[in-house]
């Protein structure tokens, strides 16, 4: 199974948004968008480690 670094990296280097990811060319600009998605990714992160 591919870890998820290597998923992530490979849809970043799609450049295309997919059925269940979204492809942004510039990150935007306003802080409290960037804050949600680094909070979002946390919880991603604890999710993962909880199910190995």
């Amino acid at each position: 199974m591919e870890n998820l670094k290597d998923k992530i990296r490979n849809l970043i280097e799609l450049k295309t948004e997919g059925d269940y990811w979204d492809f942004k060319q510039e990150w935007y600009k306003n802080k409290e968008i960037y804050c949600m998605i680094l909070f979002v990714w946390q919880i991603i992160l604890q999710i993962r480690m909880l199910i190995l």
